[in-house]
C-alpha cells in the first residue's frame, strides 16, 4: 500500500513538534528604527524572534512594505521571554507617540 504521510523521527503530531510544547527558549524584542525622509525623522516600530535579521531585511527591501526604499538605523530595543508580553509593548508603543517622539530626540541628541 501506498504511505501518504511522511514523518520525520521524533515527531509526535499532537504535540505538534519533538520537543513538549513550552519548552522551547525563545527571545522576542521590540524595537524601533529610524530614518529621515524630506528632512523628517521617521519612525517604525516592530517586533522580532531575530533582531539582526529583520533590520537587514527592512534596510534590504524585504521588510515592511512602510521601511521599503529607506536605509533605517536601530535606535531602540527591548527584549521579552514571551511572545504575547512582545506583541501586546508593541502595540503600545507603536500608538504612544510621545515615547516614540522622546526617543527620536534622545537620538538625535545624541
Amino acid at each position: 500500500s501506498l504511505r501518504l504521510s511522511v514523518r520525520t523521527r521524533g515527531f509526535h503530531p499532537r504535540k505538534r513538534g519533538s520537543i513538549p510544547l513550552g519548552t522551547a527558549i525563545m527571545a522576542y524584542y521590540v524595537y524601533m528604527l529610524l530614518t529621515k525622509r524630506k528632512g523628517k525623522a521617521i519612525s517604525y516600530v516592530g517586533y522580532t524572534s531575530n533582531l539582526e535579521k529583520r533590520l537587514n531585511k527592512h534596510n534590504n527591501n524585504e521588510g515592511a512594505k512602510f521601511t521599503k526604499g529607506s536605509s533605517w538605523q536601530l535606535i531602540y530595543f527591548k527584549k521579552y521571554k514571551d511572545k504575547k508580553i512582545a506583541m501586546r509593548d508593541e502595540y503600545k508603543l507603536k500608538k504612544d507617540y510621545k515615547l516614540r517622539s522622546k526617543l527620536k530626540t534622545n537620538y538625535i541628541n545624541k
